[in-house]
């Protein structure tokens, strides 16, 4: 049965809500429906299919569903839905059913709100957001909040995979955060989070932490405390991003630093083989052993660690039961035959099961839990001392090619260590002269671990510095320091020109440093343009004078040269070159302390320009607030001063003026009584000038506390003022019912003067001035509406007329100062609201403005 049409119930007290309603009974049919639901659907004649037919496609299912299931559980609703009103436009709004009686009869009421604006700021702040987030993914900073009151944190970005977590929310107890700090660590951070809480130190810190997964990463947190007007911290804002990888690097150059020391400080071959091992442990993994070829054809493990004890036990009856031959299959035989190093990522149990071995070998070889394995050699001028043997377990992660590259270095070590060893049991045989070759080792090695310790320092010093130049020559006097009589220079480009910008060593020529300054020709010097060029290292073990052809006499001496780019961001900003003044190649391990420094260096000065251009931004932006605070300062107190001292001189004008013409009109030329008469209009107009410029400047510091007002009294009173300028142009006003605002009622009624004048003022010729004046709820203010039929306004001044003294027509045509609609904003702002214009020439303009509506009883 269809349903029947449904008309409004004038009688009804909802019918008068400015909101749209209606009701339903308990079968869904619509028994009551107000004028605003007519109004917007634009029917006279309302069905529940009408409404339902305009509700948007994608919404009207699931609103139709939530407020089915409201009314069958008799419980309160709220869905968001788009709604065609008469228009035919979509506009987004809140409906709200609730369950109640109507004549006796239980029904669904439904009101609905216009929230079209608050969906679209949603929309922009979601934009923004995602702007944001990107920016922060893409950086791979995890930012998050700390509020100490509630002791509540919230993350954002990358924060959960820093973490390496996905069951902790967004917004969770600082107690969740600490359960993921590494536990060695959980005092430290809580320590320096109170200091940074009390003012002492910045928040500043790296902290371990331990994945789900079992792995251990390292984070640097920084931080700003936000603190209220009694200096109490009310928020902690910051940014975590990890630094494992430098954290790692510190360690293995520290180690490396450290195994100098630890394998020179004994010249026992067993007693530094254990040192060894002991060293490795557990840094660069669970296990580690060291394999050195006996007589009887076998790599007997001299020297093997674990941490536990139980394993070590394991690792020796292993050992015992299943030595490892020299021409095996194994990857301990094959590193030593083949002097290179082998990495297995992954021993999978199926590798195992494949593996022709015995059972009982397999058996153990699962009781180690092995999970990733590493063999290197340990050579020294060309001979294979031994086979340094690495393996991780469980979870931890697979060996990779870093690991490979300071193994070889930490291996090549400890093969100079064995060396020093056997040199030192030759000394005690050959007499004195062999003693000072171990000594001039020892010597070579403790200086380069002395090196390695200031460039374990590295990373940490480029934090700190912000000055390019600078970094760039803490790098290099690093480098320098690596390689005994070398030097290093760094180029960036200048036009058609390699500008040489930091250098440090020695350079043997001097005629070399003043030529190198004048700067080397772009695309003819290879020694600089192919690293920029390709963005890779070009290393001459035999360095060619050619490639740098403008100063090649100047560089006979030169031996070798390493030039590495330096990338900030995906960028190549310049070239540093490292030189020695031997030939030699140079080593892996050479190789990859230059890269890994260059790596280093532009990775801070990415972090050095990116913290300057934020810190230039901030002072930028503080400099032109103060500008235009004391700006706006000035200009008021100009113009009260202005319009204040003017107002004598002026009145003393006008008033001789009208004397001049009272007493002597009579006998003035018609020429005469014109300049008289341009005197009083200028007086005139000049005196309109001050008066508006006074009221311009006292609107800052005369505004009463805002009260409730009757908007359609200061409208009366606006229309009373300017009642002359209604009457010689015809004007009509219209307006209605007008709300209460809270508002200091001599600035409001100004409001409406300067407004309804700029209406009459501003007219087509022969049409009279129409002015309504229309109002509309808007959130918590009233939004007022005042329209003419005048000449209009060009979009492009939408904005200009607001300024102070702007006119868009000459004074000859219309009188007035351009200080009114300035007057009109400042009013309106002054109450908290806003001010627009919406017009098109020859039809009219309305201006818009919001002021505050009062709270309610």
């Amino acid at each position: 049965m269809p349903e029947p049409p449904l008309v409004s119930v004038p009688s009804s007290p909802l019918d008068f809500l400015s909101s749209p309603c209606w009701a339903c009974d308990s079968n869904g049919r619509l028994i009551f429906a107000n004028r605003a639901l007519h109004a917007l659907l634009g029917a006279d004649v309302l069905t529940f299919d009408v409404v339902r037919d305009a509700l948007h496609p994608d919404d009207r299912a699931p609103t139709l569903d939530a407020l089915s299931a409201g009314r069958e559980r008799r419980e309160h609703v709220e869905q968001e839905a788009r709604l065609r009103s008469a228009s035919g436009e979509y506009r987004w709004h809140c409906i709200q059913s609730d369950p109640g009686l109507w004549e006796g009869r239980a029904v669904i009421f439904c009101v609905m709100h216009d929230i079209d604006a608050l969906k679209g700021t949603e929309a922009a702040l979601k934009e923004s957001e995602t702007r944001l987030r990107t920016a922060l993914d893409g950086a791979r900073l995890g930012l998050w909040e700390y509020e100490p009151a509630s002791g509540r944190e919230a993350w954002f970005g990358v924060q959960r995979e820093l973490f390496g977590v996905s069951d902790v929310g967004d917004v969770h107890a600082i107690e969740d955060f600490y359960r993921l700090v590494h536990p060695d660590d959980i005092a430290s951070v809580r320590a320096h989070e109170k200091a940074a809480m009390a003012g002492d130190v910045p928040f500043d810190i790296e902290f371990r932490v331990v994945r789900a997964d079992g792995l251990v990463r390292w984070l640097r947190g920084v931080g700003q405390v936000e603190r209220d007007e009694t200096n109490t911290p009310t928020r902690l804002i910051g940014i975590n991003y990890d630094v494992t990888e430098r954290k790692e690097a510190e360690a293995r150059l520290a180690l490396l630093a450290h195994a100098g020391e630890v394998l020179s400080a004994d010249l026992d071959v067993n007693a530094t083989l254990e040192r060894l091992a002991d060293l490795a442990v557990p840094q660069l993994g669970d296990w580690c052993a060291v394999y050195v070829p006996r007589p009887d054809g076998t790599l007997r493990p001299l020297a093997f660690a674990h941490q536990d004890e139980g394993q070590k036990r394991l690792a020796a009856r292993y050992f015992a039961a299943f030595p490892t031959r020299q021409d095996g299959a194994g990857a301990v035989a094959r590193t030593f035959n083949d002097a290179s190093p082998m990495v297995v990522p992954i021993i999978t149990d199926e590798m195992l099961d494949a593996a022709p071995l015995p059972e009982e070998q397999r058996t153990l070889l699962r009781a180690f839990g092995l999970r990733s394995s590493l063999t290197v050699p340990l050579v020294l001028r060309g001979r294979v001392l031994g086979v340094l043997s690495l393996t991780r377990a469980s979870s931890a992660s697979p060996y990779g090619p870093s690991d490979v590259s300071f193994a070889l270095e930490l291996g090549r070590r400890a093969a100079l260590a064995l060396e020093n060893a056997r040199l030192y049991d030759e000394a005690r045989s050959y007499g004195e002269q062999l003693e000072r070759r171990v000594k001039e080792r020892t010597h070579e090695l403790d200086a380069r671990n002395a090196a390695l310790e200031a460039f374990a320092e590295l990373s940490r010093d480029l934090t700190l510095e912000r000055d390019p130049v600078a970094l760039v020559g803490r790098a290099q006097e690093i480098l320098v320091s690596l390689l005994p009589n070398g030097v290093s220079t760094y180029y960036e480009r200048d036009g058609s020109r390699w500008r040489l910008k930091s250098h440090r060593g020695t350079f043997h020529n001097p005629e070399l440093l003043p030529a190198l300054s004048r700067g080397l020709p772009l695309g003819n010097t290879p020694n600089v343009d192919r690293p920029f060029e390709s963005r890779t290292p070009f290393y001459q073990d035999v360095y060619d004078p050619d490639t740098a052809r403008v100063v090649r006499e100047h560089l006979t001496n030169v031996g070798s040269t390493a030039s590495l780019p330096v990338l900030v961001g995906d960028d190549v900003r310049g070239v540093l070159i490292v030189g020695v003044y031997e030939r030699r190649p140079w080593s892996a391990a050479e190789r990859a302390l230059l890269e890994t420094a260059v790596r280093a260096l532009g990775i801070a000065l990415t972090r050095s320009a990116a913290v300057s251009a934020l810190q230039a931004e901030r002072e930028a932006l503080a400099k032109r607030t103060v500008d235009l605070e004391r700006a706006n300062r000035d200009l008021e107190q100009f113009a009260y001063i202005a319009s204040h001292d003017l107002q004598a001189p002026l009145r003393a004008a006008t008033s001789f003026a009208g004397l001049l013409e009272r007493e002597y009109g009579e006998r003035l030329d018609a020429r005469g009584q014109t300049f008289l008469n341009h005197i009083v209009e200028g007086g005139q107009h000049m005196k309109r000038l001050v008066d508006d410029l006074l009221a311009f400047s006292r609107l800052g510091t005369t505004m009463r506390p805002p009260k409730p007002v009757a908007a359609s009294a200061a409208v009366e009173l606006a229309r009373r003022r300017l009642r002359a300028e209604f009457e010689v142009s015809g004007a009509l006003l219209t307006f209605g019912d007008l709300p209460t605002v809270l508002a200091d009622e001599d600035q409001l009624a100004l409001l409406f003067e300067h407004l309804l004048s700029n209406a009459v003022k501003f007219h087509r010729r022969h049409v009279p001035p129409r002015v309504s004046i229309t109002v509309e709820r808007d959130g918590d203010c009233w939004c007022f509406h005042v329209a003419d039929n005048g000449l209009g306004i060009e979009p492009r001044y939408f904005e200009k007329i607001f300024q102070i003294f702007q006119r868009l027509h000459p004074a000859s045509r219309y009188e007035g100062t351009g200080v009114g609609l300035a007057i009109a904003k400042k009013i309106v702002e002054r109450h908290g609201g806003r001010i627009t214009v919406e017009s098109r020439p020859g039809e009219g303009s309305t201006f818009s403005f919001t002021l505050p509506a009062p709270p309610a009883p």
